[in-house]
């Protein structure tokens, strides 16, 4: 009787056991990760391979990383049985919760299925000139539910519920008024649904989005393209790995961008046969100091590329050099006013060298102009007559200092396409004296600044160079700088980045850029950086993006 006792007791556990991992497999079998969520002129889901796409309604948030977790909350579970889901056949392809957190009533979470049968007798019938769709209003369990019939007989529904509302709460009549905006969506979804493709993603807006609505900006957007680095496909690859790598020296990543952009793109010239000697920043000066006017490059992902310019601002104006422009400034007015540049200056003034840049020549006494244009047919000629009327064309003896990105260097008048620095010489007769950075692009931390001869002629300029110069601070070594440790007090919020501000710039524009910031990793107990003397504000700052510490840092 004993024995029969234990055994009974030690069935029972093993038929818990059986059913415990038969319902822990079960529910991971009810996801199937079949599309992706991607940002065009919204953010959406879709997947090629089940013909489904999906607009979500307001702002899906990039910060929410469990979009596919293999886990429903018990609120999600009550929900899903109301939508008659079948365990066996039906798939969940995504669920979170999104929105306004302040207000519950526009809080909201949503659920995309996919699903082999329904029953559309009690769903009212959308017929529009996209296709047709089918809505479900549940006020008793505040649900609302769209379905679209697909071309293979299955169907796709976008299931959407409150967050925080109790049967005691009253909810608004309007939560489920969709004849306007959803709409809208539901004629994007079936004409997207049609064409059975899932439309590109758009890069810039990607990165954007972190760049917008905050005066102290999200520095971590790299961090949303690492996520997609192996999705993308061969004719998305330039776009992609550009915003990439640029991103990534926004954060000061500057090693990691270039890795980013060598591996996808190649670093260069590499299968040429190339010569190197040693050179130095007074070296590059006596080369040039007798020009009127050069033209330096840079890759828009290398932040030593413009450490290189700065590093050569001082020198170069004690040669006679008083005009500064820069391919990166799109709005001069800020900068004309205040000396230093803002977020709204252009994009490339966000990353903090090419802010430091520009502060230091206001500093020496550069007149520093803005001359390109993309609202132009040929921004080459426009970029050309923009220097000109800007410099010698009201001054005969000026002598100019450019900085521009990767071919508008290019001085060959026969090329395919005729660059900035040929134009300049085709239409004025002023042959500019050019040096590359982007034509090779690797790194050798034993020699800092290399200059490169190739074994033929590969483009057209005066000066080739290998910069692989450390950013060693904020001012280009061109003031006196201090080492300083900034520890991180992360008081169990664990801050993502540090930020350092000028002082004056923090207190005077609600846009600053920071002069100096430190991704922070999980093991740093401080940020340690070379400074030059002046009066800072320190800023910490978590995964939500949001301030949790601030504090005056002097450097003196």
């Amino acid at each position: 009787m004993k024995n029969s006792c234990v055994l009974s007791f030690r069935y029972l556990i093993v038929l818990g056991i059986i059913l415990l991992l038969t319902n822990c497999s079960s529910n991971k079998k009810i996801f199937l990760k079949a599309g992706d969520i991607s940002l065009s002129s919204s953010w959406n889901y879709c997947s090629d391979s089940l013909g489904v796409f999906n607009e979500f309604y307001g702002n899906y948030s990039e910060n929410n990383k469990n979009f596919f977790k293999k886990k429903l909350s018990k609120n999600e579970k009550k929900i899903l049985k109301t939508t008659n889901f079948e365990r066996a056949i039906d798939k969940v392809l995504y669920h979170s919760d999104f929105g306004n957190k302040k207000n519950k009533f526009h809080e909201s979470s949503i659920i995309g299925i996919y699903k082999n049968n329904i029953n559309l007798s009690d769903y009212q019938k959308i017929e529009v000139a996209e296709g047709v769709a089918f809505v479900k209003l549940d006020y008793v369990n505040k649900v609302e539910s769209i379905v679209y019939p697909l071309s293979n007989g299955k169907y796709f529904m976008d299931v959407h519920y409150p967050l925080g509302i109790s049967k005691k709460d009253g909810i608004p009549n309007h939560e489920f008024v969709y004849f306007d905006s959803s709409l809208k969506q539901i004629q994007t979804n079936l004409s997207k649904i049609k064409n059975k493709k899932c439309i590109s993603e758009n890069f810039i807006e990607l990165g954007n989005i972190h760049f917008s609505g905050d005066s102290l900006k999200d520095y971590t957007a790299h961090e949303t393209f690492q996520s997609r680095i192996e999705k993308i496909n061969k004719k998305e690859e330039w776009n992609f790995v550009q915003m990439y790598a640029t991103y990534l020296s926004f954060a000061q990543k500057n090693k990691e961008a270039n890795a980013v952009w060598n591996n996808f793109l190649g670093d260069g010239y590499k299968k040429k046969k190339i010569k190197k000697r040693n050179i130095s920043i007074n070296d590059v000066v006596n080369k040039v100091k007798n020009e009127k006017l050069v033209v330096i490059n840079e890759a828009h992902h290398l932040g030593n590329h413009r450490y290189l310019t700065g590093s050569l601002l001082k020198k170069l104006y004690s040669e006679g050099f008083r005009y500064f422009g820069l391919e990166a400034i799109s709005e001069i007015k800020a900068i004309d006013s205040m000396s230093f540049p803002i977020q709204s200056s252009g994009f490339y003034t966000s990353e903090s060298t090419m802010a430091n840049l520009i502060r230091e020549a206001k500093k020496i006494g550069f007149t520093v102009f803005e001359y390109d244009d993309f609202n132009t047919e040929d921004r080459e000629t426009t970029q050309a007559n923009n220097v000109y009327n800007k410099t010698f064309g009201i001054d005969k003896d000026a002598k100019v200092l450019i900085h521009c990105g990767f071919s508008h260097a290019n001085e060959d008048e026969n090329s395919k396409k005729v660059w900035f620095a040929a134009k300049m010489n085709q239409l004025y007769k002023i042959n500019p004296f050019t040096i590359s950075q982007t034509n090779y692009r690797k790194t050798n931390k034993r020699k800092p600044l290399l200059e490169i001869f190739y074994d033929k002629e590969i483009l057209k300029h005066d000066m080739f160079l290998q910069n692989s110069l450390s950013i060693e601070n904020n001012c280009f070594s061109l003031r006196t700088a201090k080492s300083v440790s900034i520890p991180i007090n992360r008081n169990n919020l664990k801050p993502v980045i540090i930020l350092v501000y000028d002082k004056n710039e923090f207190e005077k524009v609600a846009n600053p850029i920071p002069v100096f910031l430190k991704v922070i990793e999980k093991n740093d107990i401080y940020v340690k950086t070379n400074l030059c003397l002046g009066d800072y504000i320190v800023i910490a700052k978590d995964t939500f993006n949001e301030i949790i510490e601030q504090k005056n840092l002097l450097v003196e």
